[in-house]
């Protein structure tokens, strides 16, 4: 079963924050970045069950980017994969 793919506005411009990062790196890096993140993305959609819950209302999953330090956070709904975040690991989520 191939499922659809759903990008959130939030990680709309998650990736595109990447992408800019990248790109004031190195002229093309960004575009690297992307590319593998449509690599994820063809994954997603042939098999989101292969990835592991990362939460306890098991409703969150996760993959890694590869190249990359990033994860793209996404749900499963019907035969709906909804991309929620494009997550850098490096930065550190603000704590209470």
């Amino acid at each position: 079963m191939t499922y659809r793919l759903e990008i959130t506005a939030d990680a709309h411009a998650d990736m595109a924050d990447a992408y800019g990062y990248y790109e004031k790196k190195r002229i093309g890096l960004g575009e690297d970045f992307l590319n593998e993140l449509a690599g994820q993305f063809a994954k997603l959609s042939e098999a989101p069950l292969n990835y592991s819950y990362i939460d306890h209302s098991k409703t969150l999953r996760d993959v890694k980017v590869r190249r990359f330090p990033y994860v793209v956070v996404f749900l499963i709904s019907g035969d709906v994969v909804a991309v929620i975040a494009v997550h850098c690991t490096w930065r550190r989520p603000l704590l209470p």
